[in-house]
C-alpha cells in the first residue's frame, strides 16, 4: 500500500512539477548534484563549504538513492505525524498573532484616549486663557477710548489764542496726553497679542511634545514642598515649659539645611497643570502621589487630580493644612481654635481644641513619625508657643518661643534637630524673618 501511495505520487509530480530545484542554504543556487553520504541535494556553492570528500553524483545517476531516501523518510521517521504538529504549532502562532494585535489595538486605543481628553483639557486652558487676555485688550481698549474721548472734550474748550490764561501745568499735562495718545493708541494692544500669540504657540509645542510615547507612559511628578517633614518626636514626659530659642544666638544653620540645585531633576518637571485665570496666588501645595496634590489658594481648599485641577473647594476660611499617611487633611483656621479633619469619603469633622483665649492657631506641620507642630500665636505678650500633638489628637508636650518683633507667624518646618518658622510682617505677605529654633538643654 505504501508503495503504491509513493508511485502515485511519484507519477502526480512528473506530470505537474516544472519547478527548478533549489538550495536549500544558497537560495539563487540550482541543485545538480546528490550527496551519497548526506542523503542530501547539493549545489556548487555546498559542494566547496560542507561536502568535501564526500560520495556526489549528479541527480540522474542518484534517482534510486532518491527515491531510497524518500522512503526511509516517509515510512520510518513519522513524518507525516510530525507536518501535523508542525500545523497544529501554526495554528498556536496563528491565535498568539492574533491576541497579541488586539492587545496592542487595545493599548493603542487607550493612549489615544488619553491624549484626546489632554488635548481637550489643554484645548479648554487655552480658550480660557484667550478669554481672559482679550478681556483685557477689551479693558485696555476701553480706557484708551476713554482717555480720547476725555481729550477731545478738553481740546474743544481748548482755545489756541488764549494759551496764556490757563497755568503751565495745564499746559504741559494736555500736551502729554497728547503725545501719548497719538503714540501709544492701539500699539500697545498689538504688542500685547504678539506676545500672547508667541506665548500660546510655545504652549501648543509643549502639548504636542508631551502626548509622545515617553510622555503617555511615564508621566511627570508633583513638585514637592520646599522643606523637608523630618523631625524627631518630642519625648512626652519632657516639661510642658521646655523653652524654644533662635539657634542664631548660639550656631549658624549648618550646610546640610541649604537646598541644592540638582541636574538629575531637570527632565521630570515639564508637565504643566493650568489653573484658573481668577486664581492670583498658590499659598501651599502638599503632593499626594504623581498625579494628585491638595492646593491652597486665597483661603480655599483645592485639588489636584489626575495632573488636572479641580474647581470644587473642599474646605473654606483656610490658613494651613497638612496630609496625613491615611489620605486625611488636617485643617487649620485662624478664626478657630480646634483644628478641622477632611476625610477621605468628603466629611469635615472637628479634630482637636488646640487654641485658647488669648492663643491663636496660626500654622501646622506634621513629621514623618506623625508628630503634629501647631504654633500658637499668643496676644499676651512677646512669647508664643508649640504644641505637640500625635495624629488622634492626643496632646503630647508644649513649649514657648519668643517672638520679640510681634511678627506674623507663616510658615512652621521640622528640620531636625530644629524648628523652622516663618514670620511675615503683620498685616501683610511680605516676609520679614526666618528664624531657626533648637531646644534648650
Amino acid at each position: 500500500m505504501a508503495a503504491y501511495t509513493l508511485e502515485s505520487a511519484e507519477i502526480h509530480e512528473d506530470l505537474n512539477s516544472t519547478k527548478t530545484l533549489r538550495c536549500r542554504f544558497h537560495d539563487k543556487e540550482e541543485c545538480q548534484l546528490f550527496c551519497n553520504d548526506c542523503k542530501d541535494f547539493v549545489c556548487f556553492e555546498c559542494l566547496g563549504q560542507l561536502h568535501q570528500k564526500h560520495d556526489i553524483c549528479s541527480l540522474q545517476n542518484a534517482v534510486e538513492n532518491i527515491k531510497k531516501e524518500i522512503r526511509n523518510v516517509l515510512l520510518g521517521d513519522n513524518f507525516i505525524e510530525q507536518l501535523h504538529i508542525l500545523s497544529e504549532n501554526f495554528t498556536e502562532q496563528k491565535k498568539e498573532l492574533f491576541q497579541d494585535e488586539e492587545s496592542l489595538k487595545r493599548g493603542l486605543r487607550s493612549k489615544v484616549i488619553k491624549v484626546r481628553k489632554q488635548l481637550h483639557l489643554s484645548e479648554e486652558c487655552l480658550l480660557s486663557e484667550v478669554r481672559c487676555k482679550f478681556k483685557g485688550y477689551q479693558t485696555t481698549l476701553k480706557e484708551q477710548e476713554t482717555m480720547v474721548n476725555n481729550l477731545r472734550t478738553k481740546l474743544t474748550t481748548l482755545d489756541v489764542d488764549k494759551l496764556n490764561e490757563h497755568n503751565l501745568d495745564y499746559i504741559m499735562n494736555t500736551l502729554s496726553e497728547m503725545k501719548l495718545c497719538s503714540s501709544t493708541c492701539y500699539k500697545h494692544k498689538k504688542d500685547q497679542q504678539a506676545v500672547f500669540t508667541a506665548g500660546i504657540s510655545v504652549l501648543i509645542e509643549n502639548l504636542i511634545r508631551a502626548t509622545d510615547e515617553k510622555s503617555i507612559s511615564k508621566g511627570s511628578t508633583l513638585s514637592n514642598s520646599s522643606f523637608s517633614n523630618t523631625a524627631t518626636q518630642t519625648d512626652p514626659a519632657e516639661d510642658s515649659d521646655t523653652e524654644w530659642f533662635d539657634a542664631e544666638d548660639t550656631c549658624t544653620a549648618p550646610d546640610d539645611l541649604v537646598e541644592n540645585s540638582s541636574d538629575e531633576y531637570k527632565n521630570d518637571f515639564e508637565r504643566i497643570i493650568h489653573l484658573p485665570c481668577s486664581m492670583n496666588l498658590v499659598n501651599k501645595i502638599e503632593p499626594i502621589s504623581e498625579k494628585e496634590a491638595w492646593l491652597l489658594s486665597n483661603r480655599r481648599l483645592f485639588k489636584i487630580v489626575d495632573h488636572s485641577f479641580q474647581n470644587s473647594v473642599y474646605a473654606y476660611a483656610v490658613n494651613d493644612f497638612v496630609v496625613l499617611k491615611d489620605g486625611c487633611v488636617l485643617i487649620l483656621s485662624v478664626n478657630h481654635s480646634f483644628l478641622q479633619k477632611l476625610h477621605t469619603d468628603g466629611r469635615l469633622l472637628t479634630f482637636a481644641n488646640v487654641g485658647k483665649a488669648d492663643r491663636t492657631p496660626y500654622c501646622l506641620c506634621v513629621s514623618e513619625n506623625d508628630t503634629l507642630v501647631i504654633y500658637l500665636s499668643s496676644s499676651s505678650g512677646c512669647t508664643d508657643f508649640l504644641l505637640f500633638m500625635d495624629t488622634d489628637g492626643m496632646f503630647i508636650s508644649e513649649a514657648s518661643v519668643s517672638n520679640r518683633s510681634f511678627c506674623t507667624p507663616g510658615l512652621v518646618r521640622l528640620l531636625e534637630p530644629y524648628i523652622c518658622v516663618l514670620y511675615h510682617a503683620n498685616k501683610s505677605n511680605s516676609v520679614q524673618r526666618i528664624e531657626l529654633l533648637k531646644k534648650k538643654r
